[in-house]
Formats: C-alpha cells, sequence, structure tokens
C-alpha cells in the first residue's frame, strides 16, 4: 500500500546574478504524468521591479496557491493574492470584458478589500 501525505509547498525564492541584471526565481515541485516529482523553475521579476525578497515573495503569492490547489492553507490568503490569481488564471479573453474587469478590480476592489483575509471568518471589519 503506498500512501504519499500531502504536503503543502512554500517553494524557494533564489536571486540570480546575471551579467547584466539581478533577476528573482522561484523553484518548486510539481507532480508528473509518471507520478514523479520534477523541479520546476519560474521567473518572477527583476530586482528592480521587487528591490526585495518580501516584495517579491508576495508578487509569488498567486502561483503558491495555484500549486497547492486543493491544500489547506497555512496562513490566511488575502484578497490581493486571490486577485492576482484570477487575474493569470480566470480573467476572459474577450477585450472589452477583460478591459472592464481589470478596471473594476484595479480602480475599487483592490484598494478597499486587497490587504483583507479572503474566507468565511476572514476577519472584515466591513
Amino acid at each position: 500500500m503506498n500512501v504519499n501525505r500531502v504536503r503543502y509547498q512554500f517553494g524557494q525564492l533564489w536571486l540570480w546574478k546575471g551579467v547584466k541584471q539581478e533577476v528573482w526565481y522561484y523553484r518548486f515541485y510539481e507532480p508528473g504524468t509518471d507520478g514523479r516529482r520534477h523541479r520546476r523553475n519560474v521567473k518572477v521579476g527583476t530586482r528592480q521591479q521587487y528591490p526585495t525578497e518580501a516584495l517579491a515573495m508576495r508578487a509569488v503569492d498567486a502561483l503558491r496557491l495555484s500549486i497547492n490547489t486543493g491544500k489547506s492553507q497555512p496562513k490566511p490568503v488575502i484578497m490581493e493574492t486571490l486577485i492576482a490569481r484570477y487575474e493569470k488564471e480566470e480573467l476572459p479573453v474577450r477585450y472589452s470584458t477583460r478591459a472592464a474587469y481589470q478596471s473594476l478590480l484595479r480602480t475599487w476592489i483592490n484598494p478597499k478589500w486587497g490587504e483583507e483575509k479572503a474566507g468565511r471568518n476572514g476577519g472584515s471589519r466591513y
């Protein structure tokens, strides 16, 4: 009997010092079709875009959510992370709808709800 426990991946964020610029990369494991885990690297952005490790980690939160889909989250998820994931994965393809949704998210939803915890017992003060 082969029993695999469910793991929550935090991944690893590292700074690659290239010739022209420094680039943040995020490393994580992904299950393959053969049942084995495969290591993946994703470029997060440059050092100019994210000067500190904390800012780069915040940019990776949406990716971390999609990697750990269906697994329990060890810390509360903020709305800004869910909005970023929605924009990457679920936003409609049609230009006019996409532009309208992005405008609403950027103008109204993210400024008001971005720092709030998501979920039923998110602790919202509104």
